[in-house]
């Protein structure tokens, strides 16, 4: 397929779910913020995206709060036990 034919393609999908302002960007957004939500680390999904540094895909982190928040109750439990 060409670029032309990949781009037509683009449009029409767009327009057939009604989401002309979504841009190709956004699928790559969608994906790490997914792949996140799913339990998926930073460096694996740099990797999938093709960054060539894990700080590029770090601007996600802050959709990992609630996998934070998860660790540090589990830290919490293991310090309270230890007492």
């Amino acid at each position: 397929m060409s670029i032309d034919g990949l781009k037509s393609a683009w449009r029409r999908a767009r327009v057939k779910a009604r989401m002309e302002h979504v841009n190709f960007h956004d699928l790559r957004h969608s994906c790490a913020s997914i792949m996140l939500g799913l339990g998926g680390d930073l460096y694996t999904i740099s990797k999938i995206l093709g960054h060539s540094n894990v700080q590029t895909t770090q601007r996600y982190a802050h959709l990992q709060v609630n996998a934070q928040r998860a660790a540090l109750d589990k830290l919490s439990v293991l310090v309270q036990n230890k007492k």
